[in-house]
């Protein structure tokens, strides 16, 4: 105390304690004002994330919108050609299956194509019974294999010969066979009794 080392020693300690607190008061700005800035952006981006959901709620409600539109087109389509209860619509693929109604013995609503191919049924050697047999051997088969299968081997000019077509309307309506989906996709399955 005498020599004044005690009064310097607490002016010393007193300065680095000032340093320190401005040191720390800078590192709590810095940081408060680090944190607003990434609280502004955690703030935009929230609202950008709301406004992200509303559009894909738009985006999701105009697609049922576009499907259901879709359906009701198709099923008019059915109706049309004079089907007697709308075909089952299965989502698959961005596109719909249609499981195809066996119709009743009472109700083939028979065109006169229908009857000139139910009549080559009794004759084994012409297209219908041809894919009738095919079809009962291999189980199931697409449009697009069976064509083939028609053009390789029972005499077809053409994969786009409607004989192919009517041959397979006329076994579905005779309960031989029945047809799920669309185009060359389209399944193709025997209803053979085992």
């Amino acid at each position: 105390m005498e020599s004044g080392e005690a009064k310097d020693f607490v002016i010393k300690r007193e300065s680095e304690i000032e340093e320190a607190e401005r040191h720390i008061q800078k590192i709590e700005e810095d940081s408060k004002r680090s944190e607003e800035q990434v609280q502004t952006e955690i703030d935009e981006l929230t609202h950008g994330l709301q406004e992200i959901k509303e559009k894909i709620e738009k985006s999701r409600i105009k697609k049922e919108r576009i499907v259901a539109e879709a359906k009701e087109r198709v099923l008019q389509i059915w109706q049309e050609i004079g089907f007697q209860q709308p075909p089952d619509y299965i989502p698959h693929s961005s596109k719909y299956e249609v499981t195809e109604p066996r119709p009743s013995k009472e109700d083939k609503s028979y065109t006169t194509t229908d009857l000139r191919y139910l009549n080559m049924l009794n004759n084994p050697n012409t297209l219908p019974s041809k894919i009738k047999v095919y079809i009962d051997d291999v189980g199931e088969v697409t449009f697009a294999k069976l064509k083939r299968t028609c053009v390789e081997q029972f005499g077809c000019k053409s994969e786009i010969s409607g004989s192919i077509g009517a041959s397979v309307n006329i076994l579905r309506k005779e309960g031989h066979l029945k047809t799920e989906g669309w185009g060359d996709g389209k399944r193709i399955i025997s209803l053979k009794k085992t």
